[in-house]
């Protein structure tokens, strides 16, 4: 079932990276692209747990099971919302230790949006290979600010990456897909 959530993900991810590129990234756009990832994930992620409940309702050994509505509890916050939650506190804390890292260096590392977008990239990432996205976009900051060095660009102008955020979540994201079942052991249920 997690497969489903990943796959939604992965589109949604495309879908943002499309549109980032084709209209750019700006305050408003980045608010509308979390609020869209957060309603689209709560839809999805309630929409399987209700599945989840009615088959076990509808099936006598599931009947048994959901005896004990703890444990329905507990299996559906495992495999569908600990992973969630889990990405968007990575991703607010990420995106804090971004801000700080940009006050730093007096803003010129990352614009607003991009602290906004941080959550949902984690999001679209998906657990655990969301982990690996920091690394990620400190690379590709890392060879923006040095392409633009070779280039002889002026050396005041801000580097951002933000056309290639979606981008790397969209690759972890398929990495989820391909390697998650041979890495059981990093679900949380």
């Amino acid at each position: 079932m997690y497969l489903t959530i990943y796959i939604g993900n992965l589109i949604l991810g495309i879908i943002f990276f499309a549109f980032v590129l084709k209209k750019g990234l700006n305050f408003i756009s980045a608010i509308k692209i979390f609020l869209i990832s957060l309603i689209f994930n709560f839809f999805l992620r309630g929409l399987l747990t209700l599945l989840n409940f009615f088959t076990w309702f509808y099936n006598p050994i599931g009947r048994i099971i959901l005896n004990d509505f703890n444990y329905f509890l507990y299996y559906s916050a495992t495999r569908f919302w600990f992973d969630f939650l889990a990405s968007l506190l990575l991703g607010f804390f990420f995106g804090g230790l971004f801000f700080i890292i940009n006050l730093i260096f007096k803003k010129r590392l990352l614009s607003n949006e991009e602290f906004i977008i941080f959550p949902v990239n984690f999001i679209i990432a998906g657990w655990p290979f969301n982990f690996f996205l920091p690394v990620l976009v400190l690379l590709i900051v890392f060879f923006v600010f040095f392409g633009k060095i070779l280039l002889g660009k002026e050396k005041k102008e801000r580097i951002s990456a933000k056309n290639y955020y979606f981008l790397s979540s969209v690759l972890l994201n398929l990495l989820n897909i391909i390697f998650l079942p041979k890495l059981n052991f990093w679900r949380f249920g």
